[in-house]
């Protein structure tokens, strides 16, 4: 990996470079800027992102492209929740700031 004073970063190849599994896998997730679906069965789909706001109120199917490639098609009750790539940065970041603010040394996400 490059010394932190060195940039700019591109994450793709610091992940391909990376020896350590847990940075490996930590950095190809930033890298990765997916949506997540996750079925009734709890199956959780990684997702290309979806570009319309899902409404599971409105009981329309949500048509997508899992990372894997091919298309699935699941009806509203088949779906647990629908998070963005978005959402889940921003809840990352909330979760670490409410534990910087109890006090607390540990990171979600922190590689160890």
């Amino acid at each position: 990996m490059q010394p932190l004073s060195w940039g700019p970063f591109n994450l793709g190849d610091e992940a391909k470079a990376a020896t350590n599994p847990e940075v490996k896998k930590f950095l190809q997730d930033l890298v990765l800027t997916a949506d997540e679906v996750v079925a009734v069965t709890g199956k959780v789909y990684r997702t290309a992102p979806i570009t319309k706001k899902y409404d599971a109120k409105e009981g329309k199917p949500l048509d997508f492209t899992p990372l894997e490639g091919g298309r699935t098609v699941l009806n509203a009750d088949q779906i647990r929740s629908v998070t963005y790539y978005e959402e889940r940065v921003i809840d990352l970041l909330i979760e670490n700031i409410s534990r910087l603010q109890r006090g607390e040394n540990r990171l979600a996400n922190e590689i160890v």
